[in-house]
């Protein structure tokens, strides 16, 4: 589901393991968050990874990361900062990639 054209599919996933009281894991989130960055849809990226960490998971490097990414690519700035300050509050110690990302976020919203 990592292609552009396949977010419905992540997401129709997602919604259906919610159904069958299917727990998703970090791994089932980021790859629906992956699928939402191919497609540039970064409101529903946002807001995958806030479902995430309202039910209580904690959302890996990775996943702020790609969120980041999508957050910065629709020009969202505030929103990559704020998910980059999660990584903080959840003791993720952010690494390169994920203050490169950030760096470019700010960048090109210049």
């Amino acid at each position: 589901c990592c292609r552009g054209e396949q977010w419905s599919c992540a997401m129709a996933l997602l919604h259906k393991m919610r159904r069958l009281q299917v727990n998703p894991d970090v791994v089932t989130y980021g790859a629906v968050v992956a699928a939402l960055e191919s497609s540039g849809r970064w409101v529903d990226a946002f807001h995958v990874v806030h479902n995430m960490l309202a039910e209580r998971l904690e959302a890996d490097l990775w996943v702020c990361s790609a969120a980041i990414s999508t957050c910065g690519k629709a020009m969202q700035w505030e929103r990559a900062l704020a998910l980059f300050y999660n990584l903080a509050a959840q003791e993720i110690e952010p690494n390169v990639i994920a203050y490169n990302r950030l760096m470019t976020v700010a960048e090109e919203s210049e």
